[in-house]
């Protein structure tokens, strides 16, 4: 079958019921989905934190996010590069 994204009004019962259990943030994790629509991201985090109350976020903006925040450190080299990594991996227990 041919793909297809969360439909809406799943994307906004489960968000409701998301914001009962009193979470902090909310992530789709359906990168996919992303591909779907230009604004895809966008118009889904809005719907997901207005139902749950809470930031919403999908992986596809995750991995965006990540991915600049290591082009803004600009790594000189790849050790420099491992040797951030295995930093920030032992700040957050891994």
């Amino acid at each position: 079958g041919s793909f297809s994204p969360s439909r809406d009004e799943d994307i906004d019962y489960q968000s409701l019921l998301l914001g009962t259990a009193k979470v902090e943030l909310v992530i789709l994790a359906q990168t996919s989905a992303s591909l779907f629509a230009e604004d895809y991201d966008d118009a889904v985090t809005r719907r997901m934190s207005a139902g749950a109350g809470v930031p919403a976020i999908t992986s596809a903006q995750a991995v965006g996010r990540a991915v600049r925040a290591l082009v803004r450190t600009r790594p000189q080299s790849r050790s420099q590069l491992e040797a951030r990594s295995r930093s920030h991996l032992s700040r957050v227990g891994r």
